[in-house]
């Protein structure tokens, strides 16, 4: 048979053009849509990013999960990251949340919507220079734009590397 590896890689480069095209396409019409301040490689990088992570859970989860729950847990996946993406309840109210104070806050910094959104709230608002009382009411700041863009990076490296151990594990039991 094929190599792990010559597999992996294979299929993560006929991948790419989708990865880049897709995000590519869907920011020229919101670019297009918005016409906002900031510059078209912030939002095609994020949006990038966005789509690159997303296929990298959804490689992983094809790889490890029995095809029988895949569909499954993926939306548990998905919807576990929106509850936890600081939208609603904000960050602030995850960390301040009487129950169990902090608890549902640190699992916010396992959330890719978490990052995305901050940084995507983060980008759009930059040009008009929004005071920081504007900001912590979602429990931003300004110079956290860094650890998103970081934070977003890591889960998706993280996903591609779980899957690449997923699928040599698979291998392994399949010999």
């Amino acid at each position: 048979g094929i190599s792990v590896e010559a597999y992996y890689i294979g299929k993560s480069l006929s991948h790419l053009i989708t990865v880049v095209l897709a995000p590519g396409f869907f920011t020229l019409f919101i670019y297009a849509f918005l016409l906002p301040l900031n510059p078209f490689w912030e939002y095609f990088l994020l949006f990038f990013l966005v789509y690159f992570t997303c296929s990298s859970i959804a490689y992983f989860i094809s790889i490890a999960v029995p095809g029988a729950i895949e569909q499954l847990v993926a939306v548990l996946v998905i919807l576990s990251f929106m509850m936890f993406s600081g939208a609603d309840p904000t960050l602030i109210q995850l960390k301040e949340n009487e129950l169990v104070p902090y608890v549902m806050y640190y699992c916010s910094y396992f959330s890719l919507f978490r990052w995305t959104q901050e940084l995507y709230y983060l980008n759009a608002i930059r040009p008009y220079d929004p005071p920081e009382s504007q900001l912590s009411y979602f429990g931003y700041k300004m110079d956290d734009r860094w650890i998103c863009w970081g934070a977003i990076i890591l889960i998706a490296f993280a996903f591609r590397f779980l899957a690449y151990i997923s699928l040599v594990i698979k291998a392994i039991r399949n010999k």
